[in-house]
């Protein structure tokens, strides 16, 4: 199995360190995210292999890479087969044994013309919890959900939209693997906004020049979004929102940290003008900065975002299940809302973003949240829960998620540092606002150069408050 082209391995000069890592036996995963917060060659092939291995899923030992590529797409395939199957398609089975069986019996001489019998609970109209009828009918809801979502992906990229063959491909593998993860997780099920946190990974894998790997971006990409969401999954765990763990404790990190470092901007922000983190963190925080900023601008940042030596764990649990929840224990309790109020949910996880702003900056902390009474919630909610990928284009989205998925402290501590350094990029403005105005802002996050911004949260490093 060709898993990335010997040509791309050679390359060394010219993409700094990171090809070089690529090229060895065994990878130096430490060595490999210091060198992906400092950005990710555009180099063709490098980019996929670089955020499987920040990611887990594949192993730094080049040797494993073709037997493991080969377990996990099968098992994405069995998934498939057990999970997507169309509840019709399951009563006809049925319909051809029950067949099959009067055929042995008529066979025996009893003259008796086979008929077939559907068991009560294979039938279309039964409601008991076992029918595959009933379960199919309870998932149309988050299947259409998860349709809509899906054909609003980044409506200006004829990747994900248009009329085009490869564009419907494309949306029909995204529906694909939101499903299937909704289905393994019934605890969160699918989050609105998750198709946001995924299009970058599948972006990314489906451009990969080798044939095989671009193939395989759907199953590639489902193990990836899993493996990311573990660190995340809190943030989508509407149940946790008010949690320690939930997107208001994260949110409120995000204060706290933007406190920390620059507390002027803070207090304008949060005491002056009122504006609470949660008006413009929330997005920024679930969607990863997705949304944020260009497409191309959001890759860097995800370059950034994977690659940061505090990041995520170095491998990924082999077995599917495991892996995939392992993979959403950072941020489903932001999505869970039931613990909304928790100090695991989504309030709790905004308040640290608080928090975290008013220890940088307690000026900018106070002008909002004080002055102007911007709530975090009224911007930080959406930062939060869709890891920022509604507040950047995509290709920006995916630079800040490399330093996401990358960073030592977890992708979560990271997120919040991002956020803190949005709000004390604008922090000028924030000061100068008034609620109006700042909440505006924060809703509709400027463009902004996406070095300095990582540069800028990486100088917030430190503890998190609580």
């Amino acid at each position: 199995m060709v898993l990335i082209s010997d040509r791309v391995f050679s390359l060394v000069l010219g993409f700094g360190g990171a090809q070089l890592q690529l090229g060895r036996k065994v990878v130096d995963l430490a060595e490999l995210r210091r060198l992906a917060c400092q950005g990710v060659p555009d180099a063709a092939g490098v980019r996929p292999v670089v955020w499987k291995l920040l990611l887990g899923y594949l192993p730094t030992d080049h040797a494993l890479w073709a037997y493991e590529l080969e377990k996990k797409r099968s098992q994405y395939s069995a998934f498939k087969d057990e999970l997507l199957v169309n509840p019709s398609e399951v009563t006809r089975r049925m319909e051809e044994m029950t067949i099959s069986k009067g055929n042995r019996h008529n066979s025996e001489g009893t003259g008796v013309l086979p008929r077939a019998e559907i068991v009560h609970d294979e039938h279309p109209l039964s409601l008991g919890k076992t029918s595959v009828w009933n379960q199919f009918f309870q998932e149309s809801e988050t299947i259409e959900q998860i349709d809509r979502d899906v054909k609003r992906t980044h409506p200006e990229m004829q990747f994900f939209n248009g009329d085009s063959s490869d564009a419907l491909s494309n949306q029909e593998s995204l529906k694909r693997i939101l499903t299937i993860f909704a289905k393994l997780n019934p605890g969160i099920r699918y989050v609105q906004g998750m198709n946001e946190v995924l299009a970058p990974l599948y972006y990314v894998f489906k451009n990969d020049p080798e044939e095989n790997n671009a193939e395989s971006a759907e199953p590639d990409a489902f193990f990836c979004f899993v493996e990311l969401l573990s660190g995340f999954r809190d943030n989508f765990c509407k149940q946790l929102d008010n949690s320690v763990v939930g997107i208001r404790s994260t949110i409120s990190k995000l204060s706290q940290l933007l406190k920390r470092h620059d507390e002027e901007l803070w207090r304008h922000l949060e005491v002056v003008t009122k504006v609470n983190p949660q008006f413009y963190a929330f997005r920024w925080i679930t969607l990863l900065l997705t949304q944020e900023f260009k497409f191309r601008d959001c890759i860097h940042i995800w370059d950034a975002l994977l690659g940061d030596p505090e990041g995520p764990q170095e491998s990924a649990e082999p077995d599917a299940f495991f892996c995939f929840v392992e993979l959403l224990s950072g941020f489903r309790d932001n999505f869970c809302k039931q613990l909304d109020n928790s100090v695991v949910g989504i309030r709790s996880t905004i308040s640290k973003l608080s928090q975290l702003l008013k220890r940088h900056d307690e000026e900018l902390w106070r002008h909002l949240e004080v002055v102007t009474k911007v709530n975090p919630q009224f911007y930080a909610f959406r930062w939060i829960t869709l890891l920022l990928t509604q507040e950047f284009n995509f290709r920006d989205c995916i630079h800040i998620w490399d330093a996401l998925l990358g960073d030592p402290e977890g992708p979560q501590a990271t997120l919040l540092r991002i956020c803190c350094a949005m709000l004390i990029l604008v922090r000028r403005r924030l000061l100068a606002g008034d609620f109006t105005a700042n909440l505006k802002l924060l809703q509709s996050y400027p463009p902004t150069n996406i070095d300095h911004l990582l540069h800028i949260a990486n100088k917030l490093r430190g503890p998190i408050p609580y």
